[in-house]
């Protein structure tokens, strides 16, 4: 019977990783949906050329992600240079608060991984 309950806790469990991923974030919890959305990304798009071209002029490759109602921040980020033998180069990411335009906090983007295995772990042993 426990199996059982563990089973199917672990199951729907799967279903909500990325909200738990997004309730671990306390950071994101209080930014503001913006208002005047178009105008905003507009802003948010020259900033972030502007960001990438001091932080990382020869980079090969340059990304903006704009804020959206379920990752409501910005994200600024650049390709390292590969290193030897690496097959890809390995992206370093900003994430901006829109309002404010000032770097969040880092955080550990785990995306409910953790607790999950920890939960398929509970199955196994359970048995």
């Amino acid at each position: 019977m426990l199996v059982t309950v563990f089973n199917i806790f672990c199951r729907h469990y799967q279903l909500f990783r990325d909200e738990v991923s997004l309730w671990n974030q306390p950071s994101i919890h209080n930014i503001e949906q913006q208002t005047d959305r178009i105008g905003a990304q507009k802003q948010q798009i020259i900033s972030g050329v502007e960001y990438l071209n001091s932080q990382a002029p020869n980079a090969p490759n340059w990304r903006i992600t704009l804020p959206e109602e379920r990752v409501p921040y910005l994200t600024y980020g650049y390709a390292k240079p590969k290193e030897p033998g690496q097959r890809r180069a390995s992206f370093e990411n900003t994430r901006i608060d829109p309002n404010t335009m000032q770097p969040l906090a880092p955080f550990v983007d785990t995306r409910g991984e953790i607790s999950f295995i920890a939960c398929i772990l509970i199955c196994i042993i359970s048995m």
